[in-house]
């Protein structure tokens, strides 16, 4: 619906900005990305076929980023997913190994708003970090999936995000923090993750790890 580069003519992009330009604080890729995920969800539920209120919104990698802003937006979604989706995804941007804010803002800059730029060599100035958007969802279901050896994405960082989502509710990650850096799964609370051996990937094993996660839901 809108292709993955800086050609904010194609698609939707070219719908909502006239001659491809945008303002500071439009709309990137993720966010048209999110919106059209929101749109599956309108058909969704006028088909009576489909249980809505089992719904799962997932992806990996820069669309593990799309699946957390679209259950961060849309409440119609009861499961959030992030599959290896790392830096401006579920991993905390301070104290972050592998990528970091600069790198992503200079490489993928028509992934988010102009305006976001300002922070390129001042992550320690972002009011905000990427806990606030998991502790959004967690209300409902959210679920991050790491690698073990994903250092770009830093499974460290995706882990600590979940407890810092939970700070103010135990209950939603009951957990207290762990030195585990292998295979592992936490199922307990609104908040799931694991964390498997490989690379970054989306595999067969994630599937059914959240699966087993979803299905503790029901």
């Amino acid at each position: 619906m809108t292709r993955d580069d800086g050609d904010f003519t194609s698609g939707l992009a070219g719908v909502l900005y006239e001659n491809g330009k945008r303002a500071p604080h439009d709309a990137g890729k993720i966010a048209l990305w999110a919106w059209a995920a929101m749109r599956c969800m309108d058909y969704a539920e006028h088909d009576e076929r489909l249980d809505c209120a089992k719904s799962v919104v997932c992806g990996h990698s820069r669309l593990g980023k799309t699946a957390l802003l679209t259950a961060a937006l849309d409440t119609r979604f009861a499961f959030g997913y992030s599959n290896d989706s790392g830096c401006a995804g579920a991993a905390l941007f301070r104290g972050k190994k592998g990528e970091q804010l600069d790198d992503i803002y200079r490489q993928f800059p028509f992934w988010f708003s102009e305006s976001f730029g300002q922070y390129v060599g001042k992550t320690d100035a972002l009011p905000f970090d990427q806990h606030y958007l998991l502790a959004s969802i967690a209300p409902r279901y959210v679920y991050v999936a790491s690698a073990t050896g994903d250092d770009w994405a830093d499974p460290a960082s995706e882990l600590l995000s979940c407890y810092a989502a939970a700070a103010g509710d135990k209950e939603a990650f009951p957990y207290e923090e762990t030195s585990e850096d292998y295979d592992f799964n936490l199922h307990a609370g609104r908040i799931g993750y694991h964390r498997r051996p490989g690379l970054h990937y989306f595999s067969r094993e994630d599937w059914n790890r959240f699966i087993a996660f979803f299905e503790s839901k029901q």
